[in-house]
């Protein structure tokens, strides 16, 4: 894990660093700070890295900004990171809920986090980990209404059909497909 990443730069300096020690590790590039989100773009793209992680307590304290429950002082960045990744290809892991005996708290921040589209949640607790790994697995209904949208895709030609009375369209069955596939990797389908 990469603090304070600022720059593809620094991804870089840090494969090099690997690469002179003839060491293969992932590198996760953590984001937290103003120039960082600025960057993270190049930061994701960088041929080195292989997840942004977004860091909020640390970017509100460079910013200068009160952290609050509802993290609107860090949702700009907070989407800025996950765009980013996604646009490169590549994870994006959400900052830590800093309240580990707030159990509710933790599950409806990492659904918010899986909303906005991210692949995980960092965590500071062990007792964290068992509600994010939850928040982050498909639901039977979801995986229920997934099979049923890749299975109608499958029997038809047409760009856009039914199911269950909503229209499937391209986004649609992307999302099914990776309903599915975070199912597989938590051996629940």
């Amino acid at each position: 894990m990469l603090p304070k990443t600022g720059s593809a730069g620094d991804v870089s300096s840090l494969a090099q660093q690997l690469e002179e020690r003839d060491v293969e590790l992932p590198v996760l590039a953590l984001v937290e700070s103003a120039a960082g989100v600025l960057n993270a773009d190049e930061i994701a793209a960088a041929d080195p890295t292989d997840a942004l992680l977004f860091g909020a307590e640390d970017l509100a304290a460079d910013l200068g900004a009160s952290r609050t429950s509802d993290g609107t002082e860090v949702l700009y960045a907070r989407e800025r990171v996950v765009v980013a990744a996604s646009a490169a290809g590549i994870d994006a892991i959400d900052t830590i809920y800093p309240d580990y005996g707030d159990q509710e708290g933790l599950r409806e921040a990492t659904e918010f986090a899986a909303q906005l589209g991210y692949d995980g949640k960092m965590a500071i607790h062990p007792d964290q980990v068992p509600v994010i790994n939850d928040a982050f697995t498909p639901s039977d209904e979801e995986i229920e209404w997934a099979e049923r949208v890749v299975k109608a895709d499958n029997e038809t030609d047409a760009g856009v059909f039914k199911v269950d009375g909503e229209m499937i369209d391209a986004p649609l069955i992307s999302q099914a497909e990776r309903i599915l596939e975070r199912a597989r990797e938590a051996d629940r389908q």
